[in-house]
């Protein structure tokens, strides 16, 4: 029939038609446990301050490293940055397969070579080397780390999340979840140590004039291997 006019004959058992509900304290508390509509609308609010305020921070903290890797020169080893590109190639396909689509297939639809993704990839695996590098150099110079009792108390605002007294959740716990807490607490310190040490300005408006802290002069240091954070991250020398 393609291309053809057609007459079909049905039978109409129903037709739906999408209403929308009168919004009352009823409803809400239905649908999302509030008790009030103002409850909900403060609720609503309070997340989204907290989602601004936490995307905020991150872009701060991106510019604060994109910062210091503009002023920073190093010689940064090619099998490092090649580790780091078949990570992110890794991480894409995994994307991919959640959009039921494979690699093997993408490239053929984009009509690219293995090779011309590995040379798309290799400047933002570059500069996620080189920021690495030095989010390690900071940490260690430093002497950033998480102490015990910083630990302790993570776990217990954990424990208490899920309802859990404090030693039955650790026993719950996988070894790498106490690491993934230490390695998050010594990031939220970095940035605090660079936040702390580091003036944010509006477009267009001047810094104030840089003091320094310290009268010690910075010493010249090598790049040593690398810790992990928050994510994966790439060992080098």
């Amino acid at each position: 029939l393609n291309g053809k006019d057609a007459v079909f004959a049905i039978k109409l058992h129903e037709i739906i038609v999408k209403e929308k509900p009168e919004l009352t304290d009823e409803f809400i508390k239905e649908a999302t446990g509030d008790e009030t509509i103002e409850a909900h609308k403060a609720h609503v609010r309070h997340h989204m301050e907290e989602d601004n305020e936490r995307r905020a921070t991150n872009e701060n903290e991106d510019k604060l490293l994109s910062a210091i890797a503009d002023g920073t020169s190093m010689i940064i080893p090619d099998s490092m940055i090649d580790d780091e590109v078949a990570k992110m190639i890794q991480q894409f396909s995994y994307r991919l397969l959640y959009q039921g689509l494979k690699y093997e297939d993408y490239l053929k639809v984009t009509n690219q070579t293995e090779e011309d993704v590995k040379k798309s990839y290799r400047p933002q695996a570059e500069e996620r080397v080189k920021k690495q590098l030095i989010v390690n150099k900071i940490i260690e110079t430093e002497s950033i780390k998480a102490e015990p009792e910083e630990v302790e108390a993570k776990v217990a605002e954990q424990a208490k999340s899920v309802d859990k007294e404090v030693e039955e959740y650790k026993k719950t716990m996988d070894p790498r979840q106490f690491e993934y807490i230490s390695n998050e607490i010594v990031i939220d310190k970095l940035f605090k140590f660079l936040t702390d040490n580091n003036e944010f300005v509006s477009n267009g408006e001047k810094p104030k004039k840089a003091t320094k802290k310290s009268s010690e002069e910075p010493k010249k240091t090598t790049a040593k291997k690398s810790t992990k954070k928050k994510s994966d991250q790439t060992d080098g020398e």
